[in-house]
């Protein structure tokens, strides 16, 4: 990343990236790739458009993002998973 200070100089840094494979909720829990959830609504938001105009697909992601928050919640009841940001990921989803 190159950001422009004074006088027209300059300051680079290198910022690390991710490139996140297209993983569903079932994948992401069978690899313990939790803090992975959060990023889940962002792969779909190619669904948003059908949802603002199908109730049936509205219902059909809010479902889905249920059976995430009752998997996750399974998990840290079995000690599978435990820790604040995984209880804040529930909160996530259940907004």
């Amino acid at each position: 990343m190159r950001i422009v200070v004074r006088n027209g100089k300059f300051v680079e840094y290198d910022v690390p990236t991710m490139k996140m494979e297209n993983y569903n909720s079932n994948a992401i829990f069978e690899k313990n790739l939790y803090f992975l959830l959060s990023f889940l609504p962002f792969n779909d938001e190619k669904r948003y458009k059908a949802c603002n105009e199908n109730d049936f697909e509205l219902n059909r992601l809010l479902m889905e993002y249920q059976s995430v928050v009752f998997a996750l919640e399974e998990n840290i009841s079995r000690g599978k998973v435990e820790g604040q940001i995984i209880k804040d990921l529930i909160v996530l989803f259940e907004q």
